[in-house]
């Protein structure tokens, strides 16, 4: 068995931006999956207010409204999708992401798992099983965060809350870029641990931590995907019609 978690907004995005037709890009990659991947599912954001909006009032604020058209355009590719024999799956409140890191959880230690999408968020569910795959950059897997960044999908987590997230809003620090927060976790490990240490850290990293302590949770609430969320779907219960390759269970 060998599980693709499709990223439906991702693929839809690009082409609505700029007038085209998502559902069109989305069904070309589903149809291709057929050669390499057994089952697939196609995961979408929820079309009502986000739980991290609930948490976080200026979550993505900095992004201009897509208005109904947007709201359409993904009710169209869901609708298509599913029309099309494709298992497609969203909960109400909580994003793509979340429902993915919720998938690939339960099926990690069945099969082989492989995340469509190139948002960084998803290098947190990175497992020896999980991989991401994105027409722009291929495969990218465990080895692949040790060899650019050093650090683990854990360290990944506290990393991503450290620097926040301009294209969310998330302010992490504020000053703390990505060189300093590689080096603080690599020397204290995580989050927790540069707290402890505290005392150890001199100078103007001092006093940023200090100072962004409140804003620095936030954004690990904000940042960690939820993987514990209710889905009434078995990863097993997706199998794709048509598959064109044998793949053996693990």
């Amino acid at each position: 068995m060998r599980l693709a978690l499709i990223d439906g907004n991702s693929l839809v995005r690009p082409a609505f931006e700029v007038g085209g037709n998502g559902t069109r890009t989305l069904l070309r990659v589903l149809h291709g999956l057929h050669y390499s991947y057994s089952h697939a599912v196609v995961a979408f954001d929820s079309t009502t207010r986000s739980c991290r909006r609930e948490l976080y009032a200026d979550y993505k604020a900095n992004r201009p409204d897509p208005g109904p058209e947007w709201t359409a355009a993904i009710f169209a590719a869901y609708g298509t999708a599913r029309r099309a024999g494709f298992c497609c799956c969203a909960v109400e409140g909580w994003e793509a992401d979340d429902v993915i890191a919720t998938l690939a959880r339960r099926a990690a230690e069945r099969c082989d798992v492989v995340i469509f999408g190139r948002d960084k968020d998803f290098r947190q569910l990175l497992r020896p099983t999980v991989k991401m795959w994105h027409k722009e950059t291929g495969m990218y897997d465990l080895q692949s965060l040790m060899d650019s960044t050093g650090l683990s999908p854990a360290q990944w987590l506290d990393f991503q809350a450290l620097v926040g997230d301009s294209a969310d809003n998330i302010k992490g620090v504020v000053g703390i870029g990505g060189k300093t927060a590689v080096e603080l976790l690599l020397k204290y490990e995580n989050i927790d641990g540069i707290y402890r240490n505290l005392d150890t850290i001199t100078g103007r990293k001092k006093q940023l931590l200090e100072a962004g302590r409140e804003s620095l949770l936030l954004s690990l609430e904000l940042v960690t995907l939820n993987d514990q969320l209710e889905i009434n779907i078995d990863p097993r219960s997706s199998k794709l019609a048509g598959t064109k390759q044998k793949t053996t269970q693990r």
